[in-house]
């Protein structure tokens, strides 16, 4: 008889447990982080420009060491037009634009200076490289800056 009534008072307890659970909220997931970079060149010039951009998956490379060692990705972006393209997080620790050209007869050139991720651009992000020239074209400007993926 006890053991029954042990059994009894066993299957109320686990009875009410279970009936009383409490239940915490579900909170969604937090949003997917993109693994991606994306690389954007926007040419606010009359002319073509060409873009050589230097990538390294070294996060301590000095800068003579990127512009040594670095993988090329090579690229012209026509007068008033834009260009963009992802690279992997893991690739591209350390990015720079070597060397843009003007293309125009002794057309002018401008670089970048080396940007590193993390402390100048973070995994998600764009990376814009706009190119701008002066009103003879004598001059080619590159001016970064750093946006949020939408």
């Amino acid at each position: 008889m006890k053991r029954i009534l042990m059994l009894v008072c066993m299957a109320f307890i686990l009875t009410m447990a279970t009936a009383t659970s409490v239940r915490c909220p579900s909170n969604p997931p937090p949003p997917p982080v993109s693994n991606t970079i994306t690389a954007e060149y926007i040419n606010s010039t009359d002319a073509d420009v060409l873009v050589d951009l230097l990538v390294s998956n070294d996060p301590n490379i000095t800068q003579d060491e990127l512009l040594l060692t670095g993988t090329l990705f090579r690229d012209t972006v026509l007068a008033g037009g834009s260009l963009r393209f992802d690279l992997n997080c893991a690739d591209a620790k350390a990015i720079i634009v070597d060397r843009a050209v003007l293309l125009i007869t002794n057309g002018p050139a401008v670089g970048s200076t080396i940007l590193y991720q993390d402390p100048d651009f973070f995994c998600g992000e764009i990376v814009s490289f706009e190119f701008t020239a002066n009103a003879d074209d004598t001059q080619l400007f590159v001016n970064v800056a750093f946006f949020p993926q939408p």
